[in-house]
């Protein structure tokens, strides 16, 4: 819960949400589609979070065989290779960072949670590319703070709980971590005041 305003929803029912970087378009590479037709049925989830997906002209069609009997809503296309499909209508969507490195998809899961649920789905800068990363933490912490003031791409109600998911790659410098947890922004000048997200 990223605002001052505490959610008062019962909790227990909860959903399923499975994030997966499924590798250079793993779920249409056809050596390896029988993995993902086995293993995602098996876990059920609600909410699906793919990264690395590049092929997507057929993908609506698999989760559907998949996973059949549920009316999927499936967000755009981040990064040219993100995107959430979800069992519960998408409200409103929007890349949080250049490049779509996260996106924000915003379901309405009112009938489970009693709230909202803001899905930030990330797949940040890989490898040795610390630089890059930190600019990616720092924007996503901006955004949020924007959308706590009313002034982001996204404008959830009050009090909506949020998660971040994917491959966040924090494999180098740790205060990119730092960033995502406290919100401690390096680069004040550009992206503004810092903003704890919980």
């Amino acid at each position: 819960d990223w605002s001052s305003d505490v959610c008062s929803s019962d909790l227990t029912a909860g959903v399923r949400l499975l994030t997966y970087n499924v590798r250079y378009s793993g779920l249409t590479d056809t050596a390896r589609q029988q993995r993902f037709q086995r293993i995602i049925p098996a876990l059920q989830p609600d909410i699906i979070a793919f990264q690395e997906q590049g092929d997507t002209s057929r993908l609506a069609a698999l989760i559907e065989e998949w996973l059949p009997g549920i009316t999927w809503h499936m967000s755009n296309q981040y990064h040219d290779e993100m995107m959430v499909f979800s069992r519960f209508p998408i409200l409103d969507e929007a890349a949080l960072t250049t490049y779509g490195h996260v996106s924000g998809v915003l379901l309405d899961t009112e009938s489970r949670l009693g709230t909202q649920l803001l899905v930030l789905n990330g797949h940040l800068s890989c490898c040795t590319n610390d630089p890059a990363r930190q600019v990616q933490s720092d924007q996503l912490i901006a955004a949020l703070r924007d959308m706590r003031d009313g002034q982001g791409p996204i404008d959830p109600p009050p009090g909506t709980p949020l998660v971040l998911v994917g491959d966040l790659n924090l494999v180098g410098d740790r205060q990119q971590l730092a960033t995502l947890t406290t919100g401690d922004i390096v680069d004040n000048a550009s992206y503004g005041i810092d903003f704890p997200p919980d």
